[in-house]
Order: C-alpha cells, then sequence, then structure tokens
C-alpha cells in the first residue's frame, strides 16, 4: 500500500538527487574549463599583439 509508493517514492527522489549532484559536477567542470580556455585565449591574444608590435620594430630597424 501506501507504506510501498512511499519507499518507491524515497528511492526515486534519492535517485534524482544523485543525477543533480552528477551534472551539478558536470557544470562545475565544463565552466572551469571555459575559464581556463577564456585565459589561454586572452594569453595568446596578448601574445599576438607583443609579436605583432615586435615585427613592425625590426622591420622600422632595418629601414
Amino acid at each position: 500500500g501506501s507504506e510501498v509508493l512511499f519507499t518507491e517514492q524515497q528511492a526515486i527522489i534519492q535517485s534524482l538527487k544523485q543525477e543533480l549532484e552528477v551534472s551539478k559536477k558536470k557544470v562545475n567542470e565544463l565552466q572551469d574549463s571555459m575559464r581556463r580556455l577564456a585565459a589561454d585565449f586572452d594569453n595568446y591574444k596578448k601574445w599576438a599583439a607583443k609579436e605583432r608590435q615586435t615585427t613592425r620594430q625590426t622591420a622600422a630597424e632595418s629601414l
């Protein structure tokens, strides 16, 4: 009866809580990965800008 139904509901709730925790962990991992990728891209842009500046200076000095 209602005791079995309650137990089944508790099992479903527990299963959903576990799924939620797994999903939260995955979201956190993806956010961390995105932050690192954004930082890497920012560093690349800075490096590329510095490289262009160095190339311009070298070209100007050789004239």
